[in-house]
């Protein structure tokens, strides 16, 4: 096989090998590694010792990518016959967006095991928001003025005069008055509503029923 077609030849597998990673093909690095198997033959062949050094280096830098791309691969959950529409939605936007395996397999996961607990129509817009509110650590059920639920920062800590107290439940919410009356961090700063919490602590003066 003479200089040109060895050029081409090594040129267009490599090519090949190379786009198909840029797509993201766990089985790519095996068409890279065999390409330098190609360039190791043509180094030794045409005595360039030079070209015989960068093919082993790049041999054990594919080899690494190979075996790394084949576990992700092997860990990726596919789809499964009896995963509902939601899944399969949940499957198709994630793979547009090209995030990584184990991210995509862990959000599809998350989707298909919110599926399981058979909610649909108005069961699932509710089970979705309150899901959606446990993520961002909001509070399901009103808060109240139980000294349990609040956290005080004292002044050295808060930085201002007084200390702050903050929820447990909520940890967006904090109170002034240990907790009866409360504001959201997330409100507009220039407009912000003050909550009255529920009263579940007997006031001074109050009797218990």
């Amino acid at each position: 096989m003479n200089v040109q077609v060895w050029s081409w030849l090594l040129g267009a597998v490599g090519l090949v090998g190379f786009f198909l990673a840029g797509r993201r093909i766990w089985w790519a690095w095996y068409i890279n590694i065999a390409n330098q198997t190609l360039w190791i033959a043509y180094s030794l062949v045409t005595q360039q010792w030079g070209f015989l050094a960068a093919s082993l280096v790049y041999t054990v830098v594919f080899t690494l990518n190979a075996r790394k791309w084949t576990k992700d691969h092997m860990n990726h959950i596919p789809l499964m016959e009896e995963d509902n529409n939601l899944v399969r939605h949940a499957q198709r936007e994630l793979a547009l967006l090209g995030e990584e395996e184990f991210f995509h397999d862990a959000m599809v996961n998350a989707v298909r095991e919110f599926t399981k607990s058979g909610h649909s129509g108005t069961s699932h817009i509710y089970a979705a928001q309150m899901l959606s509110d446990l993520l961002e650590v909001k509070n399901l059920s009103p808060l109240t003025d139980s000294i349990d639920e609040w956290e005080y920062h004292d002044e050295e800590k808060w930085g201002a005069p007084g200390g702050i107290w903050q929820n447990r439940r909520n940890p967006a919410a904090f109170s002034s008055d240990a907790g009866k009356t409360y504001y959201d961090v997330n409100d507009n700063p220039n407009g912000r509503q003050i909550y009255k919490t529920r009263q579940v602590t007997l006031r001074e003066g109050q009797e218990e029923r």
